[in-house]
């Protein structure tokens, strides 16, 4: 994949806002814990939590409920 095929890439997958208006982006949440949630809003989705040296830290379950397009 060249440069230019991943800015590309890039731009489709966060640019804009969704039917909403909440912006697309990379969000990064600090817990007191010292944990790090990191969640990816764009046309694809994802939530991933760091702590120490864990890139896949899980404590509990949390159900994060997210919209399908269209859905309010």
């Amino acid at each position: 994949m060249t440069y230019d095929e991943k800015r590309e890439l890039i731009h489709w997958l966060f640019d804009g806002k969704d039917y909403e208006g909440t912006p697309y982006g990379i969000y990064v949440y600090k817990h007191k814990d010292q944990s790090v949630d990191y969640y990816f809003y764009g046309k694809i989705q994802g939530l991933r939590t760091l702590k120490g040296n864990k890139i896949d830290y899980q404590e509990d379950i949390i159900d994060y409920k997210t919209k399908k397009v269209g859905q309010k």
